[in-house]
C-alpha cells in the first residue's frame, strides 16, 4: 500500500517486467509500501567470461530518452 492509500500488487508488475527483458533480467523486486512511488531493483544476468574468468553482464539496454552513452 503506497502512502496515497493505493494498494498496488508488486508481481505482475515484477513477472512483467522480467517477461519483456529475459535476456537482461534475472530477478524484479517491486517495492513501494509506505510510499508515495514504486520503486524497482533489478538483479541482471551474467556470465562467465571464458577468458578472463570475470563476471560480465550478458545484455544492455538504455531506457533513458536523455542517455547519452548509447542512444
Amino acid at each position: 500500500m503506497t502512502s496515497g492509500g493505493k494498494n498496488v500488487a508488486p508481481v505482475p508488475i515484477e513477472d512483467r517486467i522480467r517477461l519483456a527483458l529475459p535476456d537482461l533480467v534475472s530477478a524484479a523486486v517491486v517495492i513501494g509500501d509506505g510510499r508515495n512511488y514504486l520503486t524497482c531493483l533489478l538483479a541482471l544476468r551474467e556470465e562467465v567470461d571464458p577468458d578472463t574468468q570475470v563476471y560480465r553482464v550478458v545484455a544492455f539496454a538504455c531506457f533513458s530518452r536523455s542517455c547519452c552513452c548509447c542512444c
